[in-house]
């Protein structure tokens, strides 16, 4: 588990410094500097989601084992809810407080980056409120799945920034990682509710076993 968490981290890490790469080749030094800036600030959510992390994944992957399917479906659906609101109410708050936040820590030289931020921010929100989806699907279908969906978030990521950078420019880029963490949260809330399912079938299906 801890080998594929750390997978999937290098993964979201490089899409972040892909992302700069990108700015800087298609836009130019200034839209880099602009964009680097506000990605710095958006990530300071990262600082929050390692320690949380290392917390909630052991009691998150405990429970995975030790509670029956149907019990551990309704919990998840319940921290799904909480998590979801939670990071949203958060997204709100960068979306509202983009350009003091952005003025205050780098002052307003680059008060231009505030949309980036805002945008970037919100990506790093969905990514805290899907957090515990990893230890769900690790313990029930292993790394395999989530790697997978990584993977092609990063494919997706790639041809979706040339394309909105072309026709937005900067924050077009910051979009594309905002659509590819939306579907990267998807993807992994669909994988856990179908293993849960299947789990309830199996349980079900088994004399003697109740769920």
């Amino acid at each position: 588990m801890a080998t594929g968490t750390s997978v999937l981290s290098t993964l979201v890490s490089a899409r972040r410094h892909v992302a700069l790469f990108l700015v800087a080749g298609l836009l130019g030094d200034v839209a880099a500097g602009a964009y680097s800036v506000a990605s710095r600030l958006a990530t300071m959510m990262s600082r929050l989601t390692g320690p949380l992390n290392q917390v909630i994944f052991p009691e998150l992957a405990r429970l995975s084992n030790e509670e029956s399917p149907s019990r551990l479906n309704r919990l998840n659906a319940r921290i799904t809810m909480v998590s979801a609101c939670v990071a949203a109410g958060m997204a709100a708050g960068g979306v509202v407080l983009q350009k003091f936040i952005v003025v205050l820590a780098a002052g307003s030289a680059y008060a231009d980056a505030s949309l980036l931020f805002a945008i970037l921010f919100a990506a790093e929100c969905l990514g805290l409120a899907g957090m515990h989806f990893n230890p769900l699907i690790q313990v029930l279908a292993g790394t395999k799945p989530l790697l997978k969906i990584m993977a092609s978030a990063f494919i997706v990521y790639l041809p979706l920034s040339f394309v909105l950078s072309g026709w937005i420019g900067i924050p077009g880029i910051a979009w594309a990682g905002l659509i590819a963490s939306a579907l990267v949260y998807t993807a992994m809330m669909v994988v856990s509710q179908l293993l849960l399912k299947k789990q309830i079938r199996i349980t079900e299906n088994i004399p003697g076993l109740t769920v």
